[in-house]
């Protein structure tokens, strides 16, 4: 690609990357109904994996204590008892791959939402700033008029104290 052929390559490609920036601004502006409602089914998948997981996790430790007690009753006391610990280690693991899902479920939907809360608040900045010139103004006017009536009032005293 020649050098001249870049250069007018550049506005279109600004152009391209400005529409797109506009259209991504208009397209998440608000959250749709649809979109709340697949937050809130997703986020409730994920609690659903969690109770899974605690419940996988209390019958584990409840049939480990169970199997324990048994084990006592055998002649061969440490071989019964290492099985029982392995599957107890062996539920913690479903356990804990339930969790790490829930939390990838979890953080894919904190971060859609806060995605959605920056492009909102990128579309009301024209409003944001139009807001703030306008108290700026008004601030300034009020400011400009007690000047102006700190400045009569000094007129009128000393026309006061010269008479």
């Amino acid at each position: 690609m020649t050098i001249a052929r870049r250069v007018t390559a550049w506005p279109t490609f600004l152009i391209a990357c400005l529409l797109t920036l506009l259209w991504s601004n208009a397209s998440f502006a608000e959250p749709s109904s649809t979109q709340v409602a697949d937050w809130a089914a997703r986020s409730q998948q994920a609690q659903s994996l969690f109770q899974q997981a605690d419940t996988l996790r209390t019958d584990a430790d409840a049939l480990y204590a169970r199997e324990e007690t048994l084990c006592y009753e055998l002649v061969l006391t440490n071989s019964c008892r290492e099985k029982a610990r392995r599957v107890k280690v062996s539920a913690y693991q479903q356990a804990r791959k339930l969790d790490i899902e829930g939390k990838h479920i979890e953080l894919s939907v904190k971060q859609e939402e806060k995605t959605q809360k920056s492009a909102d608040a990128a579309a009301s900045e024209p409003e944001r700033e139009f807001k703030a010139r306008q108290r700026a103004e008004s601030t300034e006017k009020r400011n400009q008029q007690q000047a102006e009536a700190r400045e009569k009032r000094r007129q009128n005293r000393r026309n006061t104290d010269e008479n």
